[in-house]
């Protein structure tokens, strides 16, 4: 006889008895999507030392969005001066071991942070941030807060960030296209709202023009352009004309006038420049159930470790505690479940490893 319950053992809630499909995905280590802060950023440091709130990483740069806006990061990895070069070479001659040497020499990059924000002038301090279309995979970090630190965070993360009453009756909303690079955000101006409060300006970028109807500004790492914008009324969405509009270093806009008892989504565009070298994968393994491993990063790090299921849908993605910029590897063990990390060349702390253990679900399965 039949049990009244089957007992199927599973990873992650992943069904043994289905069936292999062939997949293939693009640009894996993009986290096009709005992952909330839970701790795992209060470590970054943008400028003006605003509190994080949810982060993005796509197009080789890292988005952060504060209740005034979002601050775009890019990081590279340069030679240091002339002046500098000239001090690691008398350490490396007055070093007393090979290994003092090697490690002067590695000396010879630093990582170098540059930053484009993106703010509104004069908005509502208050303002709520509400994040929508949860994603059904969820992102984890090591936890550096922790007595240990051996604890894990764990992040959701949402396709959609509304900025509710910006302005008076005027709502922001982000979203990521999925076809094109860069970031949309749409104003959306409700009955009662008024055009004229809504102004964006760019510390650190006041020097911008406007070029074929576009906003061309020349960040430290390139130019970015926030296109025309298009706009609809929300209800039918009949088109109305819109424009930029430049006064005294921030960006307003000028609509038709139509009927005010109606919301009026203004939409541009902006793109960024699109960089190579943030979605190097490493190496790849599996487990028994026919889950997908993979590992790498940007350039120089961080790394991260990501998990996909046998139909090639994202799972979950790991982010390690590691402090070297040089990759090291890692691998699964099938018959623990268990997943090592190995950091890559480190003088100061020597190479590090991290154990994951891999949760096991069961389901019962009605007979």
């Amino acid at each position: 006889m039949l049990p009244r319950y089957l007992f199927i053992f599973i990873l992650m809630s992943i069904n043994l008895l289905s069936a292999q499909t062939d997949w293939t995905q693009g640009k894996i280590f993009e986290q096009k999507n709005f992952i909330e802060n839970k701790g795992q950023f209060d470590f970054d440091k943008i400028p003006n030392g605003e509190s994080i709130l949810f982060v993005a990483k796509i197009d080789g740069v890292k988005y952060y969005f504060t209740k005034a806006g979002y601050t775009i990061e890019r990081k590279e990895k340069v030679k240091k001066s002339e002046k500098e070069l000239q001090e690691i070479e008398e350490k490396i001659v007055s070093a007393k071991s090979e290994i003092e040497k090697e490690k002067e020499k590695e000396n010879k990059y630093k990582i170098v942070e540059k930053f484009h924000e993106l703010k509104f002038a004069n908005s509502n301090s208050k303002v709520e941030i509400i994040a929508e279309n949860k994603v059904s995979s969820f992102y984890t970090y090591s936890d550096l807060k922790s007595k240990d630190k051996k604890a894990t965070i764990k992040a959701n993360a949402f396709s959609r960030l509304i900025y509710k009453n910006l302005y008076p009756n005027t709502d922001v909303v982000f979203e990521f296209p999925k076809d094109s690079t860069g970031i949309k955000y749409s104003i959306y101006l409700h009955p009662g709202a008024d055009v004229e409060k809504v102004k964006l300006f760019f510390p650190g970028n006041p020097n911008f023009n406007l070029i074929n109807n576009n906003i061309e500004v020349s960040s430290e790492f390139g130019k970015i352009i926030d296109h025309q914008p298009v706009s609809f009324t929300a209800d039918n969405r009949s088109f109305v004309k819109s424009k930029f509009k430049i006064t005294e270093n921030q960006i307003g806009f000028e609509i038709e006038k139509t009927n005010t008892n109606k919301t009026i989504i203004i939409d541009p565009w902006t793109v960024t420049p699109n960089f190579s070298g943030g979605n190097d994968a490493y190496d790849i393994d599996f487990d028994n159930t026919g889950n997908v491993y993979v590992y790498g990063g940007t350039v120089g790090g961080p790394f991260a470790l990501l998990k996909y299921s046998t139909a090639g849908s994202l799972i979950w993605s790991f982010s390690p505690n590691l402090s070297s910029t040089y990759y090291g590897d890692f691998a699964v063990d099938r018959n623990s479940n268990n997943i090592y990390i190995v950091e890559g060349f480190n003088y100061s702390t020597g190479a590090q490893v991290i154990k994951i253990k891999l949760l096991i679900c069961f389901r019962h399965v009605k007979k």
